[in-house]
């Protein structure tokens, strides 16, 4: 029978999706490599419970509403027969929770996603994707001796097909003839409508658009129908073919978190706005690297600016999608699955020594 590891992440309207995104691409590389998967995932307003089971992953449903650490750790411990280890992406969980698991349960806390930096942490691994220029050091006070740490794009937990679109990449033209539009999966502050009224100027009359949103998106009716009333528009609801769709594009319109990684690893020209705060930093660091640049606060008229100088200025697009690039390849959610694969022979071979 093969391992069995929970992963402990959730999804909704307020929360946006970028934690079960991110954990689904790691499920798909671990069970590539013969390992089951188990969510566990709060049922609040745009839970992706469904995605996650279409997916093929096992689910576990856990109260819309869990008030602290204690009570999230207590309904988790009843999910937890036959598993092997667990994996958390949570920024509401810290390393109270995780001793708890471990000590109620015996089973390690393998892997904890993170990218604030402002908790402490009681898992054998740290990942970071974020973490590129300081090193670690943020952790430093935050990790139990022993801990170790998965630092930089390089660990970028994408879908496969984002490293099979890489490998056979086109060449992007010097015009600017298809841009897509993203702002992950709930756009709370709904850029992705100030970006589509920035593109309806006449000089981008000629342009494809490809405006994708997620499932928690609000106005959907609304823009389906803007977008329906545009030539050359494509409107889509939670698209499965992003990889796809990113290669196609000369441009792209985007938010912060992994679309970044995303769109870099297909070396897409991109304009982003951070629209939550932990997505600050991240944009800053890639506009400061030149591998992309950045929007200011949400505006159509600055983003209208904005969009047509970088339309006007091929050798810019060209060096932005180089310097993206050349950051992240694609294949980090391998690289994690393979760390977490020799944790559990670790495992394994403590307990044989110790038998």
């Amino acid at each position: 029978m093969s391992p069995c590891l929970a992963i402990r992440a959730d999804a909704g309207h307020a929360l946006g999706s970028g934690h079960v995104q991110r954990c689904l691409a790691l499920a798909s590389a671990l069970r590539a490599r013969g390992l089951t998967l188990r969510f566990l995932m709060r049922a609040c307003p745009g839970h992706l419970l469904d995605e996650v089971r279409a997916a093929g992953h096992e689910v576990r449903a856990l109260p819309a509403l869990l008030p602290d650490w204690l009570t999230d750790a207590t309904v988790c411990l009843s999910t937890l027969e036959g598993c092997a280890g667990l994996i958390v992406d949570h920024y509401g969980l810290d390393a109270r929770w995780q001793r708890a698991i471990t000590w109620a349960s015996g089973l390690p806390v393998l892997l904890a996603i993170d990218d604030l930096a402002d908790r402490p942490h009681a898992a054998l691994l740290l990942l970071d994707v974020n973490d590129f220029e300081a090193g670690g050091q943020r952790y430093a006070e935050l990790l139990p001796p022993g801990s170790r740490t998965l630092l930089g794009p390089q660990h970028a937990l994408l879908r496969e097909e984002f490293a099979r679109e890489r490998a056979r990449l086109r060449t992007r033209e010097a015009a600017v003839r298809r841009v897509l539009i993203n702002f992950g999966g709930s756009d709370p502050r709904d850029a992705t409508a100030i970006a589509w009224q920035a593109l309806q100027t006449p000089a981008c009359a000629g342009l494809e658009l490809d405006v994708i949103v997620g499932s928690a998106y609000v106005d959907r009716s609304g823009l389906a129908e803007a977008c329906a009333a545009r030539p050359h528009t494509a409107f889509t609801v939670q698209a499965h073919d992003m990889a796809a769709r990113l290669a196609a594009a000369d441009l792209a319109i985007g938010a912060g978190g992994t679309g970044c990684w995303e769109r870099a690893a297909l070396g897409v020209p991109a304009l982003a706005c951070a629209i939550a705060d932990n997505q600050r930093a991240t944009v800053a660091a890639l506009a400061a690297r030149g591998a992309l640049r950045a929007l200011p606060e949400p505006d159509v008229d600055a983003w209208r600016a904005a969009i047509l100088d970088l339309i006007g200025d091929p050798f810019a697009r060209a060096a932005l999608g180089r310097a993206a690039q050349s950051l992240c390849d694609g294949a980090g959610a391998g690289r994690v699955a393979d760390h977490l694969l020799a944790l559990l022979a670790e495992g394994r071979n403590a307990q044989r020594q110790s038998a």
